[in-house]
C-alpha cells in the first residue's frame, strides 16, 4: 500500500510518490502535465500583452482574456467526452489543427480591432486541446491500480 511514513531524522518520506516515480513513463507524463498546467497562465499573460498594444485599453484586453477563459471553461468538458468517445490520437490531432488555425486568426485579428481579437481569443480557447483529460486517462494504463490515486493527486491532473 502507498503511504507516508516518518524516517526518524525529522523528515517525512512520501513512499507513494517515490514508488510512483519509479514506474516507466511516469516522469515523462508528469513533465507533460506540468507543462500543460503552466501554459494556460502564460498564454493569459501573453494575450493580455498582445491585446493591450493594439487596443490601447486594459478594459478591451480584459474582454479578450475573458472571452478566451470562458470559451476554454465551457469547451473543456466536451473535449474530455470526445477523447473518451473517439480516442486520444484522433481528437488531439483535430484539436491541434484547429488550435493552430486559431492562433493564425488571432495574429491576423491583432490589428483588426477589439471585436476581431475577442472572437479569435474565443476560438483559441474553444480549440484548446484536452490534454488534461488525456493525462488523466493515461494514469490507469501506466501505473498499477494501487498507485492510481497517488498519480491523480500528484499534480491534480
Amino acid at each position: 500500500m502507498y503511504q507516508t511514513r516518518f524516517d526518524g531524522n525529522g523528515a517525512f518520506v512520501v513512499t507513494s510518490y517515490r514508488r510512483l516515480l519509479s514506474h516507466s513513463g511516469v516522469p515523462y507524463l508528469l513533465v507533460v502535465a506540468l507543462t500543460v498546467k503552466l501554459s494556460t497562465p502564460v498564454l493569459s499573460l501573453a494575450l493580455l500583452l498582445a491585446a493591450l498594444e493594439p487596443l490601447g485599453s486594459y478594459t478591451a484586453a480584459g474582454f479578450v482574456l475573458t472571452g478566451h477563459a470562458l470559451a476554454l471553461a465551457m469547451s473543456a468538458p466536451l473535449g474530455g467526452r470526445l477523447v473518451d468517445r473517439h480516442g486520444r490520437r484522433r481528437v488531439l490531432t483535430v484539436y491541434l489543427a484547429a488550435h493552430v488555425v486559431s492562433y493564425g486568426l488571432l495574429l491576423m485579428a491583432h490589428q483588426a480591432g477589439s471585436a476581431a481579437m475577442i472572437g479569435a481569443a474565443v476560438l483559441l480557447g474553444a480549440t484548446t486541446p484536452p490534454v488534461t483529460a488525456v493525462v488523466r486517462g493515461l494514469w490507469p494504463e501506466i501505473v498499477p491500480p494501487d498507485a492510481v490515486q497517488a498519480a491523480y493527486s500528484l499534480l491534480i491532473g
